[in-house]
């Protein structure tokens, strides 16, 4: 599947905007509050926050890493009850990786990483050239049985589809470092829920989008002429995670351990460093702490939080923010998450903004990015192995920030409930509703919001087949996407993942089986 970068992101719109309680309103926004879908940004302005727009692929350089990481679960088998590597090995790309998987798992991960492999991939078609990071995917994975066959490029020419009938699903831009993780579907969790995944020999095609380009694979499929900056010869460090069921099914609770790291040294004029967080100090940390363990505890996990200061030289380079406009394995994105330590945790770098360029009439801004859906759980240091958040609106509207429950004009809770959505996305969770509203997740019991059905009359609808037009209708207005005032098919604006953050719409919530995709990745134990 050729990816989204619509897939990595979380968007947000608030009802109104005001300032901390040691920085007067008047500083941080204008007079009168920002009009309904906007939010206040930090130099004044009232706008949509969502994804960049895409600014080309970083070039390596001589400073740039692109380390291969080891798994911090051990090898070892079922018995232990807990995930485990089941098998690690190096393979040139267009050669098969067999692996048995004994009765009783729960879920499969597969984690590629690039020892030697191109960075970019560029395609012509329709006399349009674009380039695209070199994505680390298997191209195939077979079960022993007909239950579980993928093909990355037959997925690639699927239209509107409902993905929750495909048995497994990726969609993604991973480059260098590329997970897959099964089930992250209707159909799989199915086959999970009768006892785990099929038992025996699975085997895998170890590939990128440049094997897939110099093997001529998918042209007549995905649609293109031409494609250069192929390769047969790259080899991947791959590493297969098995997590078992437990009664019989995915485990119904688990534990998330997530470590901050501060690579922002203080917001508004505050201090923000570990000392503080791990003494209790900061309150808007406190308050973030428990307002994300709120949102997942509801869906059975519990979440343990640590802090860490990023590395002196991280906080230097990144102290005037991440610049976001470029991708790619050495742009300044992925080469954050390397400072990542190795562990089973869940990395969320604070950084002091994340940075692009303003096109010609864009009020939109991004607030936090993922490395990739989902990330390679339990494998620290690698360019895909974290979520960027913005700390930027941590310390707003204070004084909202009271009570147990979710606050959606506290500052704290917003920061809160960012770091939810991207941990939802890096355990293998989609967009319920994407942009404009024609693409949607790989679950049938999530609600979605399709611009045909749930836009203003008149709207301009964009579809699958094109890019969309300037004047397509984005579903931004979260009111027509909740339940219970709208249907099945205008709703999901009030679920975690949903595309956009709404200050009154957005509750949090998560289905059965958003819970259960969560719950059976290994980065849960």
């Amino acid at each position: 599947m050729r990816p989204s970068p619509l897939l990595l992101a979380l968007a947000l719109v608030a009802a109104a905007c005001g300032g901390n309680s040691s920085t007067p309103a008047a500083t941080k926004c204008p007079q009168k509050p920002c009009d309904t879908g906007l939010t206040c940004q930090p130099d004044g302005t009232c706008a949509v926050v969502t994804v960049s727009p895409d600014g080309g692929i970083a070039a390596c350089g001589s400073g740039d890493v692109k380390p291969v990481g080891d798994s911090s679960l051990a090898a070892g088998s079922q018995a232990t009850g807990a995930a485990y590597v089941l098998k690690r090995e190096t393979h040139t790309v267009g050669t098969s990786m067999t692996f048995d998987v004994p009765a009783g798992t729960a879920s499969l991960t597969l984690v590629e990483q690039a020892t030697k492999a191109p960075d970019v991939v560029t395609f012509v078609a329709g006399g349009s050239t674009y380039q695209l990071s070199n994505t680390a995917v298997p191209h195939t994975l077979t079960s022993p049985d007909p239950t579980f066959k993928f093909n990355d490029v037959d997925d690639g020419q699927l239209v509107l589809p409902d993905y929750s009938i495909l048995p497994v699903y990726f969609f993604s831009d991973s480059p260098a470092t590329g997970t897959l993780t099964l089930p992250n579907t209707t159909k799989g969790l199915s086959v999970v829920a009768g006892g785990g995944l099929p038992p025996g020999t699975w085997s895998a095609l170890v590939s990128d989008y440049a094997y897939e380009c110099a093997a001529g694979i998918g042209k007549s499929q995905l649609g293109y002429d031409s494609c250069t900056g192929g390769a047969l010869d790259s080899t991947y460090d791959v590493t297969v995670i098995a997590k078992p069921v437990v009664s019989g099914a995915i485990p119904s609770s688990g534990t998330l351990d997530v470590v901050v790291y501060f690579v922002a040294t203080a917001v508004d004029g505050i201090p923000l460093n570990k000392a503080r967080a791990d003494a209790g100090q900061d309150s808007d940390v406190n308050r973030l702490v428990q307002t994300l363990r709120g949102l997942y505890g509801k869906n059975g996990v519990t979440v343990n939080v640590t802090f860490q200061d990023a590395p002196p030289s991280v906080q230097t380079r990144f102290a005037s923010g991440v610049n976001i406009d470029q991708t790619g394995a050495c742009s300044d994105l992925s080469q954050l998450f390397t400072s990542s330590a190795k562990g089973n945790t869940l990395n969320i770098f604070l950084v002091p903004s994340l940075n692009e360029t303003a096109t010609s009439g864009q009020a939109t801004y991004t607030v936090g990015i993922d490395g990739t859906i989902p990330g390679p759980a339990s494998v620290g240091g690698t360019v895909a192995s974290g979520a960027a958040v913005s700390a930027a609106d941590l310390r707003h509207n204070q004084t909202s920030c009271s009570g147990s429950g979710f606050v959606g004009t506290c500052g704290a809770d917003e920061t809160a409930y960012i770091i939810a959505h991207e941990a939802g996305h890096f355990l293998g969770l989609y967009h319920v509703t994407e942009k404009y509203g024609f693409e949607f997740d790989t679950l049938d019991d999530t609600f979605t919001c399709t611009c045909q059905a749930c836009a203003p009359s008149g709207s301009v609808c964009a579809t699958a087949t094109a890019a969309p037009p300037s004047n397509a209708y984005p579903m931004s207005d979260v009111s027509k996407c909740v339940t219970p005032t709208a249907s099945k098919d205008c709703g999901g604006g009030d679920n975690l993942m949903f595309w956009l953050f709404d200050q009154i719409y957005s509750k949090g919530t998560l289905s059965t089986q958003q819970g259960q995709v969560v719950r059976a990745n290994p980065l849960i134990h």
